[in-house]
This record gives C-alpha cells, sequence and structure tokens, in this order.
C-alpha cells in the first residue's frame, strides 16, 4: 500500500487505515505533536530512521498534478521543520496519484487511467526534469499534450487572431 520509494513510504490520508498499526500510529502521533492549522493530505515514512514529513496537497483530489502547498517533518518524537510552499512560481508535483490511495479509492481508476496514458505517451522518460510544475508543464508541452481534469489531451492548437488568413 502506498508509493514505495527507495527512502520512504507514501500514503494519502485515506489509506492510512490499510497500514499496519505501529505505521499508522506513527503517523497520527506525528499529526497531533505538529499541532497544524492545515490537514496532511500525504505521509511520507521513512524506511531508515524515524521520520514522518506530513505534506499539504488540498487540490490533491480535484488537480490530476497538485502542487505541494506545505509541510512539516517530525523526527526523533521532535517537530524538526515547517515549511510554506504556497506561492512558489515552482512548486514540487505529484504524478501516478493512483499509488497513494487504496484500490477502493473512489477516484483510483480516474488516477490510474491518467497514469497509464501518460506512461505510454512516454511522458515519464525523464523524471528528474517533471517533479515540479514548470518542469512538467513543460514536458507536456513539448510531447503536444495538455492535461484536462484527469484526461490527458493533445494540445489545442491557438485560435487565429482575427483577420488573419487561413490555408487551405
Amino acid at each position: 500500500m502506498g508509493k514505495l520509494m527507495p527512502d520512504a513510504l507514501y500514503v494519502h490520508r485515506s489509506a492510512l487505515v490499510t497500514l499496519p498499526l505501529a505505521l499508522r500510529r506513527e503517523c497520527e502521533e506525528a499529526e497531533r505533536m505538529c499541532r497544524l492549522t492545515w490537514t496532511p493530505d500525504v505521509f511520507k515514512i521513512s524506511r531508515n530512521r524515524k521520520r514522518v514529513t506530513l505534506l499539504s496537497y488540498p487540490e490533491f483530489a480535484e488537480h490530476a498534478h497538485p502542487a505541494l502547498e506545505a509541510y512539516a517533518v517530525v523526527e526523533s518524537g521532535k517537530t524538526t521543520r515547517l515549511v510554506n510552499c504556497a506561492g512558489r512560481a515552482n512548486p514540487p508535483i505529484l504524478h501516478r496519484k493512483e499509488l497513494f490511495v487504496s484500490v477502493d479509492h473512489p477516484q483510483y481508476p480516474e488516477f490510474a487511467q491518467l497514469t497509464q496514458e501518460e506512461e505510454r505517451h512516454g511522458l515519464y522518460r525523464h523524471p528528474s526534469r517533471i517533479g515540479t510544475r514548470q518542469g512538467w508543464e513543460a514536458e507536456l508541452h513539448a510531447a503536444g499534450f495538455e492535461i484536462h481534469g484527469h484526461e490527458l489531451c493533445a494540445r489545442r492548437s491557438p485560435l487565429p487572431q482575427r483577420g488573419m488568413m487561413l490555408d487551405g
């Protein structure tokens, strides 16, 4: 369950109940300790040390690739960092959202379908380029795509300006 990376497991709030009890309690305790003014959407649980990062993606459900708005790090039972990312011109974004939620999440099929389309069109070939909003948008543009809702679409050609002649 969750998006397993070499250094951590990422889990959406809705999937916490699927975690082993010890991990779930670790996430809940980290959230209690921080006394945040926002609700974490994703929990990053370190695999190598006792650290939980609470991540705020307030548009997780609505936006295909939501931007990170804030995060808090709890390490060895202490809050070590609180960071507000709101207003950043080029925030980190999420991909492969179906990996963060459980398969019974109501949007799982929609998230998985988008990822399959993005993979099919080679949009994940350069992971180092697509981790931020600007990098992702540049990759989409170069490949001739844009995202509408949770659908990958061929990029629309700009409309001709008034008074311009069209060939053909």
